[in-house]
């Protein structure tokens, strides 16, 4: 009703701790929000969600749009999940990345229940907003973003959370522009600026969480990246401590885990979905990174 084309639907912050239930209980949002994680949801408006550490988090728990508190705990920063968008399979989620959802497409997420994660989140809606999303050219089919730096869009979160207990005319016009904002830089690529190697990491991290289910080789991303094997190798291991195969295996594990906790799936139908060559092979590479069996994960419900 502002004239703007664009209005603020819900923000807020919340954390679920380790082992913790997912949506929090403090989370209460309305009821299309909170199938999140069970059987999914569509959404009306266009959403921005930031999984973060609790590095800014403690100090505003309690500050959402919808007038409900969020208990706050300490954790660490090595949160790490899974999201289901449309009809794409297991998106890996990392710490400090930033999903990116369209209006109109089924989707639910959820933290690994190791880690737990805090997230921060804005939803906005109105014609400006979509021609804005269009005009930036933003691809819908790739929500997941992986932040170089967090301190861009922790800012304009933090300045959204404080906009947003006042609801009011100037608070609504102040949120929808922080959201463009947030928009420009995701259509931009400004969460991921480093520069040389880092660049080339960045993209083949972003192969890696697209493509999570296939049986994609390390040989097919250096060739997609114009790189030999070796090169990858080196400035992958250099710049995140691990081989990229390690990586990319560690992407996948942590995606079965999510199936293995949240679904009653054969292990013969996950080793298909997943690109492995039978379910011994799933169960031989899960052992190796998980420390036990699927079985034994599925009994411990994670």
């Amino acid at each position: 009703g502002l004239g703007l084309g664009a209005r603020c639907v819900t923000a807020g912050t919340a954390l679920t701790p380790p082992g913790g239930p997912y949506p929090p209980h403090a989370m209460r949002h309305p009821h299309r929000y909170r199938s999140v994680s069970s059987e999914g949801r569509v959404l009306h408006e266009r959403q921005l969600v930031l999984i973060g550490d609790d590095r800014e988090g403690q100090a505003r728990d309690g500050q959402a749009h919808d007038g409900h508190a969020h208990d706050g705990h300490a954790r660490d920063g090595n949160a790490r999940g899974t999201l289901y968008y449309g009809e794409s399979g297991p998106l890996p989620i990392e710490s400090w990345s930033i999903l990116v959802l369209a209006p109109g497409v089924w989707h639910r997420y959820s933290p690994d229940p190791q880690t737990g994660w805090r997230e921060y989140w804005v939803g906005v809606t109105g014609a400006a907003v979509e021609s804005a999303a269009r005009a930036l050219k933003l691809d819908d089919r790739s929500p997941v973003r992986r932040l170089a730096d967090p301190d861009e869009v922790t800012a304009l979160f933090a300045s959204i959370l404080d906009l947003a207990p006042q609801n009011d005319a100037a608070s609504h016009i102040g949120i929808v522009a922080e959201v463009f904002r947030m928009l420009v830089a995701v259509a931009k690529g400004r969460f991921s600026t480093r520069q040389g190697a880092a660049t080339v990491v960045d993209r083949a991290i972003a192969i890696m969480q697209a493509r999570v289910c296939s049986g994609l080789s390390i040989a097919t991303i250096a060739q997609e990246l114009d790189l030999s094997s070796s090169a990858l190798r080196r400035r992958f291991t250099a710049e995140t401590g691990l081989p990229p195969y390690r990586f990319l295996m560690t992407l996948k594990v942590n995606a079965l885990k999510q199936e293995l906790a949240h679904t009653a799936a054969p292990l013969s139908v996950l080793a298909e979905r997943f690109a492995f060559t039978d379910q011994y092979h799933l169960s031989r590479v899960f052992r190796q990174y998980a420390g036990v069996s699927p079985s034994e994960w599925r009994r411990r419900g994670g």
